[in-house]
């Protein structure tokens, strides 16, 4: 293809974007394109940044332990903080200083997934005007306090390790909650449940069928806004969340709007595929 464009410069422009958001694993082949196409998709690009094995999202373009530190080094502060806004370190060591390092400098995240890590990091991300935070950090919300500024915008959050109910219920905006089963059996979190903002509140399990079933956690499918979901690929449901708003939190929330016009049962929910065909478990 020729350096020099052919089409007006806008509606060139327009084709590439409209390309990169529509298949963003090609980014990379479309920045070799011409200088001009790599001005234009590369901030599309930087938008999201995830850190995560070489084969865990295959249709969305990503980064290792080890490409990520070249990246850095070619990239200003000011490009970086500019443009990401999405940031997941879901390798599976600890995040190191390539992490934190990037992490520190792209300070308008807003969607933060941080795995397999330790406390050091919790500095970096008290500032942030964070809306979306996944973490498997333990007991989380008791070391960071829910009245700081870095929850007063939180509406989703995903926690893998035990947080305290009575933390929980203090986020001023929480509207999403999602739990794994095994720190979600304890009553407290009928607190959670009395959040007025709360809009949905699922629970993972591989087995959701015998999850509903359990005594324990009958009083809760009482509750509309209760789901119960399988386990699926969570690195590719972030992805595909932030490219398409297609993940768990709007099948929940499609699942919920059902449960509100139909009414609720014991079983009622249990939310499954649409292809009834179980999805991969990696998280």
């Amino acid at each position: 293809m020729s350096s020099s464009p052919i089409l007006p410069l806008e509606l060139e422009m327009a084709i590439f974007e409209l390309c990169a958001l529509s298949l963003p694993i090609f980014i990379p082949k479309l920045m070799l394109v011409a200088h001009r196409v790599k001005e234009w998709v590369e901030p599309i690009l930087c938008r999201t940044i995830c850190i995560c094995p070489d084969d865990s999202a295959p249709e969305f373009p990503h980064f290792t332990q080890d490409t990520v530190v070249p990246f850095i080094a070619h990239k200003t502060t000011g490009f970086l903080r500019k443009h990401v806004r999405h940031f997941a370190h879901i390798d599976e060591m600890p995040v190191e200083e390539n992490g934190k390092c990037l992490l520190a400098i792209c300070s308008d995240v807003e969607n933060l997934w941080i795995g397999y890590t330790n406390y050091t990091w919790i500095c970096l991300v008290e500032n942030l005007p964070l809306k979306r935070l996944d973490v498997e950090l333990h007991l989380f919300l008791r070391l960071v306090e829910p009245t700081r500024p870095v929850f007063s915008r939180l509406t989703h959050l995903t926690l893998d390790e035990p947080a305290a109910a009575s933390a929980l219920a203090r986020l001023p905006m929480l509207s999403h909650l999602a739990l794994s089963w095994r720190h979600a059996k304890a009553a407290e979190y009928g607190q959670v449940l009395e959040l007025k903002t709360l809009v949905v509140f699922i629970i993972f399990q591989s087995s959701s069928s015998t999850v509903a079933a359990e005594e324990e956690i009958l009083w809760l499918t009482e509750d509309l806004r209760f789901v119960i979901m399988p386990l699926r690929n969570f690195i590719c449901d972030w992805h595909s969340g932030i490219r398409k708003g297609e993940d768990y939190w709007s099948d929940a929330e499609a699942f919920v709007a059902m449960r509100q016009t139909q009414g609720a049962n014991a079983l009622s929910c249990v939310w499954e595929p649409a292809d009834s065909e179980p999805k991969s478990d990696a998280a």
